[in-house]
């Protein structure tokens, strides 16, 4: 029993990594707009003052992103693979491993060509810097309305909600948190394809703020659970 013992416990500390990058991320990213977070809605206020320094809280920010919110999470995915008992669980589990992809390849497009337009745009003349501040607001909105926000955040949805069972014999709070981090993935595409954006980030921030502590919360339990399973 050793080896699975040590697998569940990895499992949760991979998940623990993974949301502590997360809040990690939302911090770098505050830092990197001034804590204006209207910025995120209407990049081009980045670009009021921008300095150096925030460039780079930009960069790292979007690699905290691909690991916290994105890569770090495959695993459980996997894991939850062989828990979830509905005939649909490739579908779900797709979803998941979908959105986890999706969303690290947009965050890797913005720390590399958002960060060399914001570092164009700090070194050009003032009469380039029209050229590199439109790259940069061009690529964002690939990102952040395309890739993200329109597609990868219904596929979290269906994730969320189609594991969200797993849980509701095991603690009703843990259960509404996963059922609310579904609803918000859905909430958030459906007001970008309906361009309801109050609606959009409505979700959004749901998401950003829930998430983090959701993969604590998940990692804990079950490091704490191969705790249990030694000493028992």
């Amino acid at each position: 029993m050793k080896p699975v013992q040590n697998y569940v416990k990895n499992m949760g500390l991979l998940m623990l990594l993974a949301g502590i990058l997360a809040f990690n991320c939302n911090i770098l990213l505050a830092i990197a707009v001034n804590f204006n977070f209207d910025t995120f809605a209407q990049p081009a206020l980045i670009f009021q003052n921008l300095q150096k320094c925030q460039v780079t809280y930009f960069r790292w920010g979007m690699i905290a992103d691909i690991w916290g919110y994105y890569l770090l999470f495959i695993p459980a995915m996997l894991h939850f693979y062989d828990k979830i008992e509905s005939p649909w669980r490739k579908v779900i589990v797709l979803s998941g491993l979908a959105y986890a992809i999706i969303g690290a390849i947009g965050a890797a497009i913005l720390a590399a060509t958002g960060t060399e337009a914001l570092r164009d745009f700090l070194n050009a003349t003032p009469a380039d810097q029209a050229l590199f501040k439109n790259n940069f607001l061009v690529v964002y909105s690939i990102v952040n309305n395309g890739i993200w926000n329109l597609l990868e955040m219904g596929l979290l949805g269906v994730f969320m909600l189609g594991m969200a069972p797993l849980f509701r014999s095991q603690n009703k709070v843990l259960y509404g948190l996963t059922i609310l981090l579904g609803l918000s993935g859905i909430i958030d595409s459906i007001g970008n394809t309906l361009e309801l954006y109050w609606l959009a980030e409505i979700g959004l921030n749901l998401y950003l703020l829930f998430w983090p502590i959701w993969a604590i919360w998940i990692g804990l339990n079950w490091v704490c659970e191969h705790r249990r399973a030694s000493y028992g």
